[in-house]
Parts: structure tokens; C-alpha cells; sequence
């Protein structure tokens, strides 16, 4: 019941905005769940963002990536499925080793790309 109505909900957003047409200040839209937030310096922000995305695996990122726009472009299927195929991939690559050997030695993974 509770997941129908959030479902429910998610189809009313949308009508409600595009409905009643109105301007939403940036602290309503973030009220609302349509922007993550409300800065002062959008670029100090979206550098500040990128530069915590990019201490990320990069191989796992380009993956993450690729299962959201499959789900996007296609079901939540086919995301799972990519993901299902991805997965044994990415944890036979010389980061994944990275990452447990950085978790087990208790400091910050260095990622190559490979």
C-alpha cells in the first residue's frame, strides 16, 4: 500500500508543476525534491562535486553510469541485467584490488582506471 502510494505521488509531482505553471523559488524546488540543494556559487559547488566524484573508481563509475541510462532508456530490468553482466567484470580489475587493499590497510584507494 505505502509503495503504491509513493508511486502515486511521484506521477502527481510532476502534474501538479507542470499544471499550475508556477515559479518555484530554489528553496521550494529543493522543498519539493527537484534539486538536490540551493548554493550561493553554483561553480564552487559543481567543482566541489566533481572533484568528490572523480576520487571514485573509474571503471565502477562509467558502470554505474551505464546501468542508470539503460534503466533510464529502457526498464528496470534491463539495469538489472546490465548490472548482472558488469559486475563479475568490474571485480576482476587491478582498482577492485585497489579498493580492497586500501579498505584492509585502512587508507584512501588510488584508482587508475584499470
Amino acid at each position: 500500500m505505502a509503495v503504491w502510494f509513493c508511486f502515486l505521488r511521484l506521477l502527481q509531482l510532476p502534474q501538479e508543476i507542470i499544471f499550475r505553471a508556477k515559479k518555484y523559488t530554489g528553496e521550494e524546488a529543493a522543498q519539493l525534491g527537484l534539486v538536490n540543494g540551493v548554493v550561493d556559487d553554483p561553480l564552487e559547488k559543481a567543482i566541489e562535486v566533481a572533484e568528490e566524484i572523480a576520487q571514485n573508481a573509474p571503471l565502477g563509475l562509467r558502470g554505474a553510469k551505464e546501468v542508470m541510462n539503460a534503466s533510464a532508456d529502457g526498464t528496470f530490468e534491463d539495469g538489472l541485467e546490465l548490472s548482472r553482466v558488469l559486475r563479475p567484470k568490474l571485480t576482476v580489475t587491478e582498482d577492485h584490488e585497489e579498493a580492497l587493499a586500501a579498505f584492509a590497510e585502512k587508507r584512501k584507494p588510488v584508482f587508475k582506471g584499470a
